[in-house]
């Protein structure tokens, strides 16, 4: 027997399912995002009598709704969100929220003459000649009254030409749409599946997109405002100048406001959660769990054991989703946590190579305050930790088991001991002599060990190359530097060394522009002699020379640096950077 079934629905009563909360819009799409271009088109495509695409619906009973409640036996839009909320917008006159959070109505005007279709404007508004918002012509029972308004209003117009389209436009609400409904025993991972196949812009919906419907499930457990706060704190994180317009949000707890309008005062952040971020460091942190596809059933109350859902527990994890939401966004655990970050030397989210590691790390930094753990400690741990987890590439892999794995362990274990155990099974001197050299074999800066290795530079106030005063700190953080070829790109092309050659992360240092440009296509051994003749550089004496090559590991062979020995100089490289990274790991 099939799981769905297909019909045709009139968009009049697909309209009078939405307003009887028959038809869902679900909380698992976002804000409408359309441009009122796009709803004036598809406006004019249903006026023409062109198919605009099917929706789906899923009947669910545990996906939350746009204003907070819960229908039994009602279905939900999962595809089709946007050109339902354009109708509802054009035709029904409904205000919609738009990517900023702002609510808002777009209107399309009609001009019966010639059967054009625009969006509203001033000189629109001033002309007699065009309906202004159509939306008025749906609200009236029949469409002689509008008609006859207009033909007062333009007596020189044909009076059969204006009644024939504006009859026609009144009968839109009679267009058929296709509805594919899928069945309550489709599983949210299939309609997950379903969404993404169909979608034409290839857009996915995650297991935590679910999360965020079932978050507002009843006003009883709060959820609407959890789920604001979780969204509002993330939209902020972005777009500051939108607090104003979060504000004028009169169903939102001014309570909850002031517990999040902090982020709009922060100038760089180097750990900007999403809500996607945010659900998953409580998700690990609260429910010591890494799978989200168990998130949604939680908070129904599922009771795994007895396998039927609880009041009681649905309640309990609510609280605990709440407390969780409110400490992740709490200020003084964001700012200690992110001060623990930046001072390993991770001071731009460009060093940020996985959102996963960091995520675990701030709901490792929450669980130990929980446990009222010294703050020397938790640093300790949570640096560890956090550059542990980046420098064994841990959850690059199965991220979610593996990070259910580690929070179920260092729920049972001594914290101390589990970091010490699985250090000892990640990390051996091979790792050191050979994996590391070996994955600095790139082009690419985003290498999560090459940016470990830029973290160390910042830490260790590293001079920048061939300076004696200028910090890379002071490059990487204000942007005034260059990245360098150690053995010039010009120089190794010049010689017949491909891109991909002269383009290694181990042929890079920070430079200051001055001297960049004056090093000019010569190799190393040519261009340092000729920086301490000229005194283009102010390091004059060897053993500074020297200092600056051993903190940006940097092999004595660059001061003979000729084409016949550059393979050697990076490979000679990659194992100083490899052993720069341990001294800095070693040392936290």
């Amino acid at each position: 027997m099939s799981k769905y079934s297909v019909q045709n629905e009139t968009i009049q009563n697909l309209i009078a399912y939405i307003e009887n909360k028959e038809l869902l819009i679900p909380e698992i799409q976002r804000p409408f995002v359309w441009k009122s271009t796009k709803v004036r088109d598809l406006i004019d495509s249903l006026y023409r009598g062109y198919p605009i695409g099917y929706i789906i619906t899923w009947k669910n009973e545990d996906a939350k709704v746009k204003d907070g409640k819960n229908i039994a036996g009602s279905k939900l839009i999962i595809d089709g969100q946007q050109r339902i909320t354009a109708i509802s917008t054009a035709i029904v006159g409904k205000e919609v929220l738009d990517s900023k959070f702002k609510k808002a109505k777009i209107s399309i005007s009609f001009n019966p003459n010639t059967e054009e279709f625009a969006t509203k404007t001033p000189a629109i508004e001033k002309d007699k000649n065009w309906i202004i918002d159509i939306s008025v012509i749906y609200s009236t029972l029949s469409s002689h009254k509008i008609i006859n308004d207009y033909l007062k209003s333009n007596p020189e117009a044909n009076e059969d030409i204006i009644a024939q389209n504006i009859g026609k436009l009144y009968s839109l609400k009679q267009a058929q749409i296709g509805v594919i409904n899928l069945g309550y025993d489709f599983t949210i991972e299939e309609i997950a599946d379903i969404f993404e196949r169909i979608n034409s812009a290839g857009t996915q919906l995650k297991q935590q997109d679910f999360v965020m419907s079932k978050i507002a499930s009843t006003d009883r457990f709060d959820g609407v405002n959890i789920r604001k706060i979780i969204d509002y704190f993330s939209h902020l994180s972005s777009n500051k100048e939108d607090l104003n317009a979060i504000k004028n949000d009169s169903e939102f707890n001014e309570e909850y406001l002031n517990k999040i309008k902090w982020i709009t005062k922060k100038s760089k952040l180097i750990y900007k959660m999403n809500y996607n971020d945010i659900l998953r460091v409580v998700y690990t942190y609260k429910f010591a769990r890494g799978r989200m596809k168990y998130f949604v059933p939680l908070l129904s109350g599922r009771d795994f054991e007895k396998r039927e859902n609880s009041e009681e527990i649905a309640e309990e994890n609510f609280k605990a989703l709440k407390e969780g939401v409110l400490e992740c966004v709490n200020q003084t655990n964001y700012e200690r946590f992110t001060m623990i970050i930046k001072s390993l030397g991770f001071i731009d989210s460009s060093f940020i190579t996985s959102k996963t590691s960091i995520n675990f790390s701030y709901s490792l930094y929450l669980y130990l305050r929980s446990k009222n753990i010294s703050e020397n400690k938790i640093e300790k741990i949570v640096s560890k930790w956090f550059v542990f987890s980046v420098l064994s590439y841990r959850y690059m892999r199965s991220a979610e088991t593996e990070m259910e794995a580690d929070i179920k362990n260092i729920n049972e274990m001594d914290i101390d001991e589990f970091v010490d155990n699985e250090e000892k099974n990640q990390i051996s001197e091979n790792f050191w002599e050979n994996t590391i050299p070996s994955d600095l074999e790139t082009s690419s800066t985003q290498n999560a060990r090459y940016r470990i290795f830029l973290a160390y530079l910042v830490k260790n106030n590293s001079k920048a190359f061939l300076s004696k005063d200028i910090l890379v700190r002071d490059m990487l953080d204000d942007g005034r530097g260059d990245i360098h070829h150690i053995y010039p790109k010009s120089y190794l092309a010049f010689n017949d060394v491909k891109m991909k050659g002269y383009n290694q992360v181990a042929n890079y240092v920070y430079c200051e522009q001055s001297i960049n440009i004056k090093l000019s296509n010569l190799s190393p051994k040519e261009y340092l002699e000729k920086s301490t003749e000229e005194k283009i550089i102010n390091i004059q004496s060897k053993e500074e020379l020297k200092r600056n090559f051993d903190n940006l590991a940097i092999p004595d062979t660059v001061l003979i640096g000729t084409i016949d020995n550059y393979e050697l100089f990076l490979k000679e490289r990659r194992k100083l950077i490899s052993y720069k990274i341990k001294e800095y790991y070693e040392a936290l």
